[in-house]
């Protein structure tokens, strides 16, 4: 089971990160996203979060609501022919409400796609530092 864990936003930055305790059951708080996130840390103050994926680029980084990505898939083709690489460029991880999940979509709004464990997937910004 993936961690319970945000990344906090206050006016649009990136303020810091939280973790819910199961063991303590309290929310614990850190700077980093790999931090210690001891229940003794202060509570950091915000306005807004983006939920953790669970997953992690090639570079493993963790991913969040609001990162923009670039990925890609490979795909056999017919009768195991060939391969097709699929590439998606500055896609935007979202909260897809119909499916109560977290996807993936293009800027053009073209699809969106849950995440997969054959994607190669790299972030490249996100939505709050986008510039």
């Amino acid at each position: 089971m993936r961690p319970i864990k945000f990344r906090l936003l206050d006016k649009g930055k990136i303020v810091g990160y939280e973790r819910w305790n199961g063991l303590e059951e309290k929310w614990c708080y850190d700077t980093k996203p790999d931090g210690w996130f001891s229940i003794k840390n202060p509570f950091i103050s915000h306005t807004d979060k983006d939920e953790y994926t669970g997953k992690e680029d090639k570079n493993d980084k963790e991913i969040y609501e609001g990162d923009e990505v670039d990925w890609y898939y490979d795909e056999l083709g017919s009768g195991g022919e060939g391969i097709t690489r699929h590439e998606y460029k500055k896609c935007e991880v979202f909260w897809h409400p119909e499916f109560a999940g977290l996807m993936l979509r293009t800027k053009d709004d073209f699809g969106a796609w849950h995440f997969y464990e054959d994607m190669a997937i790299e972030i490249i910004g996100n939505i709050h530092e986008a510039g």
